[in-house]
């Protein structure tokens, strides 16, 4: 196969491509954007630009789970694209193979592959880890205050006496807390100490607090 040909291929397997990863781009934004805004709606701070660009941060993440199927729903597209159209056809009728014809979508996947890999991959860490962020300081609100009736509470037990702990919000599938206050009790149960901390946590035996 030329390489006009085959360049012709490449660009139409590209082409496509960014089309099915922006129409999927926008349909998972929507839906992204929607949710989060039902679910945090009714909290202090909430404006829509927050959860417009919490949403906006989360992409990345959610679209690199999407390249595999991309990548092969794209290719299906071209074959179909040039077979409508019988330049499959007419490039059989030249003498070129179905392995020819195929390579130039074969490239364009493994571009597809490595620029997701080396490009899109640490953008999405950051941007996720930002994003997480900026819900833990949604959902935690201003007030470092913990009252009584507060919740959740959770009681801790070590070999120096207890501790109970309370936060304004537990995230992260309870590796993280906000607004939490420690108060460490001595062996007799009363309070010896109390810390207060912006965030909290969980790391590999002990709590990680930070301001």
């Amino acid at each position: 196969m030329g390489w006009t040909l085959g360049r012709y291929f490449f660009f139409r397997y590209v082409t496509i491509t960014i089309w099915f990863f922006i129409g999927l781009l926008a349909l998972v934004f929507l839906i992204d954007f929607t949710e989060l805004s039902g679910r945090t709606t009714g909290l202090p701070g909430f404006t829509y630009g927050t959860a417009f660009a919490i949403s906006g941060l989360r992409m990345p993440m959610i679209m690199l789970q999407t390249v595999p199927f991309v990548g092969l729903f794209s290719a299906m597209a071209t074959l179909v694209s040039l077979n409508r159209r019988y330049e499959l056809v007419i490039a059989r009728s030249a003498g070129v193979s179905a392995w020819q014809f195929l390579l130039p979508c074969c490239i364009g996947a493994l571009l597809f592959g490595v620029l997701s890999v080396g490009v899109i991959n640490p953008i999405a860490a950051y941007a996720f880890s930002w994003s997480e962020k900026m819900e833990t300081q949604l959902r935690s609100g201003k007030s470092n205050t913990v009252s009584a009736d507060a919740e959740p509470w959770i009681r801790q037990k070590t070999s120096s006496g207890d501790t109970i702990i309370g936060a304004r919000a537990i995230l992260n599938q309870g590796l993280e807390m906000a607004d939490a206050a420690f108060f460490v009790l001595n062996p007799q149960g009363d309070i010896v100490e109390r810390k207060d901390a912006a965030h909290a946590y969980l790391r590999d035996g002990y709590w990680e607090l930070q301001d």
